[in-house]
Parts: structure tokens; sequence; C-alpha cells
């Protein structure tokens, strides 16, 4: 019996240390120093104001050295930076959580009906410091509607991303939120490459067009996190390989080849490369011809040009024959970068102002579609091309 018991304890001990072990996994007690700065960017840097709040730029510490080239926001607009002392612009933190998930997390810093929307933001956010995706910012902007010359510094995106966050976990304040998602004020001032400051003025007044910008991304974020699912949170992959069974067949003097399909399954920018090869590895560019649904030729498109629809690919005859070509595959590459998105807090001070780090890590894609090609010789009906047959 005694032995029993012994077994039951040293049984429980071991699962207690694997779920120890799973949590210590998932939580981070490193200390961090963070702080905020009311001035960023280098060269001509700015500082913002909503009403007449500032927006901060969010800084880390290497001792007394600042480093201003992280992605880090505020969750809550009105919680001060600091504990007891309203001067103060340094805070540390010593528990870090991964945000994405969330059953790691004791008391999550939002709510559950503002967690989707606020996870659809980070996942989206454009991070200054990323040359990842070298597109990831022209992007951004054409999914915003931003089809015009950007007004729109490295900055006013960050500060718009602040806004957008603030608008879900600030519901009360219409400083930060109003039903219809409107951009209030925003005041602007310019410190110049000599320390010269100017005075805070209205952005709108002072640049229309670069406000009329801002406006446009902050609805893109609020509008399109409002409708954030978990589900769609969850897929980080932008194109998808849809299994169309791809095969040749032989209409007159060329190859007709499909039909093919890469969905898009969010908007998250992307890098993808895509190359029809034969079956010695041989890219085929340029000795095939595009073609729509219907088999139709299109001209001026490529096949990056046609994610979601369906296509073919049209390779004359005698260009099969004259390279040995027995087997075409389409091989796409790709790379996109996926949010690691921290939770910063405080183990003795529940009151800390929450914050979230944001980084991008770079993710690849590849798939390949083969498709073995049918001799021409064995072709049902011989026309009357001057093909040579080998």
């Amino acid at each position: 019996m005694k032995k029993y018991i012994i077994t039951i304890i040293a049984i429980f001990c071991f699962i207690l240390a694997i779920a120890l072990n799973i949590i210590a996994s998932n939580v981070n007690s490193t200390m961090k120093n963070f702080g905020i700065q009311e001035y960023r960017g280098q060269g001509i840097q700015y500082a913002y104001k909503i009403a007449d709040k500032n927006i901060w730029k969010l800084v880390t510490y290497n001792g007394e050295t600042i480093d201003s080239s992280k992605t880090i926001y505020c969750l809550n607009a009105d919680q001060g930076f600091y504990n007891s002392n309203p001067s103060t612009t340094k805070q540390e933190y010593d528990l870090s959580y991964d945000l994405k998930n969330k059953a790691s997390i004791p008391v999550l810093p939002v709510t559950m009906e503002e967690y989707n929307s606020i996870i659809w933001i980070l996942n989206h956010t454009y991070v200054q410091s990323d040359t990842t995706i070298p597109n990831y910012k022209d992007t951004l902007l054409k999914n915003a509607k931003i089809d015009e010359e950007t007004k729109l510094t490295d900055d006013d995106i960050d500060v718009v991303q602040q806004l957008a966050i603030w608008y879900f976990t600030n519901k009360n304040d219409e400083v930060y939120h109003t039903e219809e998602p409107t951009l209030k004020e925003i005041l602007i001032a310019k410190k110049d490459s000599n320390g010269i400051l100017e005075d805070y003025t209205n952005i709108e007044e002072k640049d229309s067009a670069r406000f009329l910008q801002m406006e446009k991304l902050f609805k893109y974020f609020v509008e399109n996190a409002k409708l954030a699912t978990e589900e769609e949170n969850n897929i980080l992959e932008p194109l998808k390989n849809e299994l169309t069974n791809p095969s040749a067949e032989i209409q007159e003097d060329s190859y007709i080849i499909g039909p093919y399909k890469i969905d898009k399954q969010n908007d998250l920018p992307y890098t993808v490369n895509i190359k029809l090869m034969d079956q010695l590895g041989n890219d085929l560019e340029g000795k095939y011809t595009l073609l729509d649904t219907n088999k139709q030729e299109l001209v001026d498109k490529k096949i990056e040009d046609m994610m979601g629809q369906v296509f073919y690919l049209k390779i004359p005859a005698q260009t099969i024959i004259d390279k040995n070509i027995n087997k075409v595959t389409l091989k796409v590459d790709g790379r996109y970068t996926t949010t690691k998105a921290t939770y910063w807090t405080n183990s003795e001070d529940t009151e800390v102002q929450p914050i979230i780090e944001i980084e991008k890590l770079q993710q690849l894609f590849n798939y390949e579609n083969e498709v073995i090609l049918p001799n021409y010789a064995d072709r049902n009906i011989l026309n009357s091309t001057n093909i040579i047959l080998k």
C-alpha cells in the first residue's frame, strides 16, 4: 500500500512539473525598462497630440541609452506611465506573455470582446525596422485605398496604429472612440536636426491631404478589426494552393495546361516568385501564354496578377517537341511575416500601463503543381500543321 501511495505521489509530481514547465515556457520573467518620449524619428523629429493629449513614442532602455527602433504600443490611452511619480518617464517591467496565447495569460489586459480586434490590428501593423517584406508599407496603404502618392511618414503610420488600438480599449472616451470611426483633431509639432521646436498645429489645416490619408488608414484598421474573428486571425499564410488537379490537353498546335488557382486568404503583405519549369528545372518564362478561366489569352498580365482566379497556361506544341519536354511544374515560392506580440506587465504592480511589443518574424511558403504532358504524336486528331513529330 505504501509503495502504491509513493507511486501516486511520484506521478502527481511529474504531472505538476510538466504543468509548471508549460507555464514557464509561456511566461518570461526577464526585467526590461520601457519609457516614453514626446518626439520621434530621425533628423526632423515629430511629436503628436490628439486633442490635448500626447501620443507618446514608447522606447526601451539599455542603461541610460534609449532605443527608439522598437514598435511598442500602450493599451490604455489615459493610464499614466508611472507608479506614484507623474514626472516618471521610465518604467520597469518584469513579466511578459505571448498575447496570442491567451490561455497562458492569468488575466487578459483587454476584454474578450476587444481581443480579436486587437490581434487583427497587431497582425497587420507596419513595423518600421522590419525589412523582410520590402513592399509591406506600400501594400498596407493600397489595402487602405490610399492609391495616390503617400503623404504619410512612418511615424504618422505608427500614430494611426496606436490610435486604432485605443479605439477598442478606450470605448468610453469620445476622444478615441466614436461609433463611426473617424480621427479627431491631430496636432503635430516638429523639431529639426538643430533641435529647434515649433508650436503644435493642426495637421488637417497644415496639410489636408496628409490628414485624409491618416484617416483612411485609421478607418481601414478599425473597420476590419471590428469584423475580425479568431478563425480569421489564425490564418497566417496569405496564399493557398487550391487543389484544382491541373492536367494537359492538346488543342490544335498547342498544349493547354490547367486549371490553376492560387487563393488569397487575407490581405497580409507578401512576396512571391512563380515559375513554370520543365522536368530538368529549366525556366519556361517567355515560352507560355497566360489564359483566363475561359481559356482566352490575357495581355499584359502575369501569373502573380491572377491571385484568387482560375487560369490556364498555353505552350506551343513545337516548343514542347523542340525542348523534349514531358513534364511541367508550376513552382510557387514566397515569404510573409507573422507577428510576435509580447504583452509586458509588472509582477508587483497590477496598475502598471500594459504594453505590447511587436516583432515581425519571416515565414517561407512553397508548393508545386506537377503535370505530365501527353505525347503530341498520340493526339486523337492530327491537324494539318507542319510540326515535325519526334
